[in-house]
């Protein structure tokens, strides 16, 4: 019995793929318009929020309250900084005794915080950040403020800060 599927040539093939590809890419653009509006509106959010801590912290002087994470705009894309780097760290003092509420802020090379977090009850904090030279800052109450700065690259998928 003769194999009735039908033989395809390599140049069909080829314009099927290409087919194939330019829906992808049409995809992607929706996909890159919809991460912009949704970037834009972070950033309006994440303003709004900062206003309504500063009323806060205006109306009740002596409570100290920690903001959440900050999305500054960097760049002209601005808004909500993405990576697939995981960069984290934990924070511990003499004898390797983890330290809470450490508040750690994330720079860009501009000097913009794009990202802030604080340490969880054993020290341990983290972000995820694309590849660069990025600002760490360590602030806390009872410590001295520690600045370290470091260089991410595309080969790695996860870095520690020490």
């Amino acid at each position: 019995m003769p194999d009735k599927t039908k033989e395809r040539s390599a140049i069909d093939i080829i314009y099927e793929l290409n087919d194939k590809v330019d829906l992808l890419t049409k995809k992607i653009e929706v996909l890159d318009a919809n991460m912009r509006l949704a970037n834009n509106k972070l950033a309006k959010f994440s303003k709004v929020l900062n206003v309504i801590g500063e009323i806060q912290s205006a109306k009740n002087p002596g409570v100290k309250t920690l903001p959440s994470e900050r999305i500054v705009p960097s760049g002209k894309e601005g808004g909500l900084v993405l990576g697939k780097i995981k960069t984290f760290g934990r924070v511990v003092a003499r004898g390797q005794k983890p330290i809470k509420d450490v508040l750690i802020k994330v720079y860009n090379e501009s000097g913009d915080i794009i990202k802030t977090r604080q340490t969880d009850s054993d020290g341990y904090w983290d972000v995820r950040l694309p590849p660069g030279k990025f600002g760490i800052e360590y602030i806390h109450k009872n410590f001295k403020t520690i600045n370290l700065t470091i260089e991410l690259s595309n080969d790695i998928e996860e870095f520690e800060v020490k």
